[in-house]
């Protein structure tokens, strides 16, 4: 199985902790063996281990979402082609599905809006090694006034770039957990891979949803 890399990103003072990050971690290397993980973060200088975890460094300026910018970065050519997660994402099944073949993976792919057809969501990307699309993104935010906290960076996206493929085109394994006009999703799938949770509620808040108390508890 060839390993793949997947990126993370954690920035400390917000809603998010570094056991978020090791949630994360636990269930992708779980689902996918040859899964290799990163995790940009701004807690550190220089790359290293931190309990089992690749950290990697990054510009700490951005706030909240914006941090994400900071995946296109030239500093992670190296690490390129990769998957990118949000951190309120559940991976529940089988990740094979969700890395593209081989003739798409110089493809620049992201989620696409659950609720917007059509629409770039940057809950899930995946940014290919070769792509004047990761460029165009880097240097358009270095001129961009848009980086308020109150702006969203997926909005930012689409008027930068258009995705080659949105991952539902290459598969039915990804779910939201709120369903438009279906309340919330409390029984998973048969063949679900991967749970997203964007907005309210946030992972972390619910409650009394059988599936998610047994994902939490891995130790």
């Amino acid at each position: 199985m060839e390993t793949k890399n997947i990126i993370l990103v954690w920035r400390s003072g917000g809603k998010y902790t570094f056991k978020d990050v090791q949630l994360l971690d636990y269930h992708l290397r779980k689902h996918y063996e040859a899964s290799q993980v990163y995790c940009l973060t701004n807690i550190i200088l220089h790359r290293q281990v931190l309990g089992g975890i690749k950290m990697l460094p990054m510009d700490g300026k951005l706030k909240g979402w914006w941090s994400k910018i900071n995946l296109f970065s030239p500093s992670l050519e190296d690490l390129r082609p990769f998957l990118y997660m949000d951190l309120d994402t559940a991976v529940v099944g089988d990740l094979a599905s969700i890395f593209p073949s081989k003739q798409d993976s110089e493809k620049f792919i992201a989620l696409e809006d659950f609720y917007q057809y059509r629409k770039l969501a940057s809950g899930l990307l995946w940014v290919p090694a070769r792509s004047e699309k990761v460029s165009m993104i880097w240097d358009s935010q270095l001129k961009s006034k848009e980086m308020s906290p109150t702006s969203r960076m997926d909005y930012f996206l689409r008027k930068v770039i258009e995705p080659d493929l949105f991952f539902q085109d290459l598969t039915n394994a990804i779910y939201t957990y709120k369903p438009l006009k279906q309340g919330f999703l409390t029984t998973l799938p048969d063949k679900a891979s991967v749970i997203c949770f964007h907005g309210k509620p946030q992972f972390n808040e619910i409650q009394k949803v059988d599936w998610i108390t047994k994902y939490r508890n891995v130790g």
